[in-house]
């Protein structure tokens, strides 16, 4: 169930999504999401776009959801006179 619904979100989203945790574990699953856009309404919109995948997927229960939007703007990139 888990690798179907991993290739179900590849398949249809252009995100990148990988189980992170409780690999061992056939109960269970956690999946780390990641989307990148100049836009963070697009983020916003394609996570939650995963998150109702995921409450389809039949015998399975979406336990939680997360959503953290970085923004990396011109902050991240220093001219070299603010740099100094």
């Amino acid at each position: 169930m888990v690798r179907s619904f991993r290739d179900r979100v590849r398949a249809r989203l252009d995100v990148s999504i990988a189980e992170v945790a409780h690999p061992d574990l056939h109960q269970r699953a956690t999946f780390g999401v990641a989307v990148v856009s100049g836009d963070s309404a697009v983020c916003d919109e394609m996570l939650a776009r995963v998150g109702s995948l995921a409450t389809d997927v039949r015998d399975a229960v979406l336990l939680d959801r997360s959503t953290e939007i970085l923004n990396v703007g011109d902050a991240a990139f220093p001219t070299e006179s603010e740099a100094q």
